[in-house]
């Protein structure tokens, strides 16, 4: 039902895409209606030891990410880098949140490694241990 949600909303605001607080009135119009907010892009890669999700999230501000067996959610919100107006203005700036399903589960915060590097968070997971069901990790920039 988001997903349907989120096509009409895109639809219906098409015609303001590229003008500056376009992205702004999106997620403020999806959020007080009941849709989600923007979604970073997300890679996922497994290794014999490790599984690594890579979230796109610029210069973020208060990251948080939440860990609940093999679902993964990080929410934070994208600050500009600028503090003019844009004459154009395309990449979305402002609260997002993203959910995953993981390919294990992760049970404890000791097997979860994070660093952000030119804009782009990587949360290492070790394969290795098997913990507790869920938990909280604030990043800190």
């Amino acid at each position: 039902m988001n997903t349907l949600f989120n096509k009409l909303l895109e639809t219906a605001l098409q015609p303001l895409q590229g003008y500056e607080g376009y992205q702004e009135l999106q997620s403020s119009l999806g959020s007080m209606l009941g849709g989600t907010p923007w979604q970073p892009p997300v890679d996922i890669v497994e290794t014999e030891t490790t599984v690594i999700v890579y979230v796109e999230v610029g210069k973020s501000d208060g990251i948080e990410i939440s860990v609940f067996n093999n679902k993964f959610t990080i929410k934070g919100k994208k600050s500009k880098p600028y503090r003019t107006t844009a004459v154009k203005s395309e990449i979305y700036y402002g609260e997002f949140e993203r959910t995953v399903i993981l390919p294990i589960s992760v049970t404890s915060e000791e097997n979860v490694s994070l660093k952000v590097e030119h804009g782009v968070l990587a949360a290492v997971i070790d394969k290795e241990k098997e913990l507790q069901n869920s938990f909280t990790v604030r990043v800190v920039s």
